[in-house]
C-alpha cells in the first residue's frame, strides 16, 4: 500500500483508515463499527443514498459469508486535513466461483478523535453484478 500524508493537526488519520480496511478484510464488523463516530454515514454514487454504519456492516458481512477471502489491493491513501482519500481494488474470491474486483475511490472524513464521520464512495455498480448471479 502506498500512502501520502500532509502535516496533520496532531492526528495521523491514515492509521485510523487502515484499521477500517483491516477490519473489513477480516470480517470483524464489531471492530469496523468501532472505527466510526456515532451518527456516521456512508454515501454511494450509484444510488446517491446514505446508509448507516450498521447497514453497511450487513452488506459487508454478506460479502464475507459469500466469499473465501476478501482483500484490498492496489491501494493508495492520501491525507489532506481531516480527509483521507483511498483509491483501491476490493477483491473477493466467491464461494460460488468467480472473483469480485471492485475498483473504488473513497473520500473519508475523520474527526479529531480518529473516528470516521462520513465516507463518500465512488465505484461502477456493474462490478457487483457478479454477486447477484
Amino acid at each position: 500500500m502506498h500512502t501520502e500524508s500532509s502535516p496533520a493537526e496532531g492526528v495521523d488519520r491514515l492509521v485510523f483508515v487502515c484499521e477500517q480496511f483491516k477490519a473489513i478484510e477480516q470480517g470483524d464488523m464489531d471492530r469496523l463499527a468501532a472505527c466510526f463516530a456515532p451518527g456516521a454515514l456512508i454515501w454511494h454514487n450509484y444510488d446517491e443514498k446514505e446508509q448507516t454504519v450498521a447497514q453497511a456492516a450487513v452488506a459487508l458481512k454478506g460479502l464475507h459469508d459469500a466469499s473465501h477471502r476478501v482483500a484490498y489491493t492496489d491501494q493508495t491513501l492520501t491525507q489532506a486535513g481531516s480527509l483521507v482519500f483511498s483509491k483501491h481494488v476490493l477483491n473477493a474470491e466467491l464461494k460460488k466461483g468467480g472473483v469480485l474486483r471492485l475498483h473504488a475511490l473513497m473520500q473519508i472524513t475523520i474527526d479529531d478523535l480518529g473516528r470516521i464521520t462520513r465516507i463518500d464512495e465512488y465505484f461502477d455498480s456493474r462490478a457487483i453484478d457478479i454477486l447477484a448471479g
